[in-house]
């Protein structure tokens, strides 16, 4: 593979830029979690959804997160 298809992470793994991108169906706890190959990314959206979906728990709000301090503390670090 070329070097420029690979990266090292800042805790010293290799990722590999994949070409085509796939979904990924990650199991997490009691959820699904569909994540790109390609670029690793997931929807926090739907992961939420699940949540909320639940019997007896608290119903939890993307906007909730983003407005609190310690997200906020992880963003910047």
């Amino acid at each position: 593979m070329s070097e420029k298809k690979k990266r090292i992470t800042k805790t010293g793994k290799i990722k590999y830029k994949m070409k085509t991108n796939q979904i990924m169906k990650r199991p997490l706890a009691n959820f699904t979690v569909e994540q790109r190959t390609k670029d690793g990314m997931f929807c926090a959206t739907a992961l939420l959804k699940q949540w909320n979906e639940q019997d007896g728990v608290v119903q939890r709000k993307l906007d909730n997160y983003f407005a609190s301090s310690k997200t906020a503390e992880f963003i910047d670090t």
